[in-house]
């Protein structure tokens, strides 16, 4: 052991070889090093995929990314998920020269719907490993069905049987994710939208009022 303890950094060992009477017989030998013995740190980005849900369309290509520090650039990181069954899938990937990483594109499909949680770690060169970075996402690949429409004015109001673990994740779809046509023919533009995530009632506010004698398609 070294007293006192040597801190992180550079460090150069001298050696001397002595005689019995104490003498030097040789004083020309060292050995450098660097101690390292810090951790590095990993984080997980605050949104993943958008909203933080994985959708239908999304399930088989999850890009999960982050950031580190106080490692190098091509180390490796670590990142482990699961879902209600408790069985860890391992991915890897590496630190970029920026210090970001991401994975390529991860299947989910075969993941129960719910919550998914992430865990990542990252090692420096000197083989210090993290403390674990965790995150919680949702498997939302339950498409909802429309079951009921109706027509008010200028608003459509859309009610969903919902089975997955919530409509849109809790968030808003924009317009451009609606087209509705009246009597077949005439597109009304959707200037507006909200949301009732209790009720699985989408509200469009449109450009123009529909009849109620008209048909509407979606």
């Amino acid at each position: 052991s070294v007293t006192p303890a040597l801190s992180d950094g550079s460090h150069t060992i001298y050696f001397k070889q002595t005689s019995l009477d104490g003498s030097t017989v040789s004083s020309n030998s060292s050995f450098a090093f660097t101690l390292d013995t810090a951790s590095p740190l990993i984080s997980i980005d605050t949104t993943l995929m958008s909203d933080n849900v994985i959708n239908a369309n999304e399930e088989t290509a999850v890009i999960i990314t982050g950031t580190a520090s106080g490692t190098e650039a091509g180390n490796i990181v670590t990142v482990t998920y699961y879902d209600s069954s408790n069985i860890n899938h391992v991915v890897t990937t590496t630190v970029k020269n920026d210090g970001s990483w991401s994975t390529s594109g991860i299947d989910m499909s075969a993941l129960n719907n719910g919550n998914i949680v992430i865990n990542a770690t990252v090692t420096d060169l000197a083989g210090n490993v993290s403390s674990i970075a965790t995150k919680t996402i949702v498997h939302d690949s339950v498409q909802p069905m429309l079951a009921n429409a109706q027509v008010a004015g200028n608003k459509l109001a859309i009610s969903f049987t919902e089975v997955g673990t919530g409509l849109y994740g809790g968030g808003l779809p924009s317009t451009a994710d609606f087209g509705v046509t009246a009597n077949g023919s005439t597109s009304v533009s959707v200037t507006g939208i909200s949301i009732n995530t209790m009720t699985n009632v989408v509200t469009l506010t449109l450009g123009s009022t529909i009849a109620a004698s008209a048909t509407v398609t979606l």
